[in-house]
């Protein structure tokens, strides 16, 4: 699975907002992030974004 950020949206697209920010995903995924934490480290060792948990291993 990968991540990009993308300016297109559709229809079929499901939309999640939390804390002012929205994520954007196809609904097939469904499974897969349900339940998922996404998180943004920008410390020395770990920039950049994290998905935990959901119906993945890890990402």
């Amino acid at each position: 699975m990968n991540m990009s950020l993308d300016e297109t949206k559709a229809e079929e697209d499901i939309v999640v907002e939390a804390e002012g920010t929205k994520i954007v995903y196809e609904s097939i995924l469904e499974s897969y992030v349900s339940g998922a934490v996404i998180d943004y480290s920008d410390t020395w060792y770990k920039r950049g974004f994290s998905i935990r948990g959901g119906g993945m291993s890890s990402c």
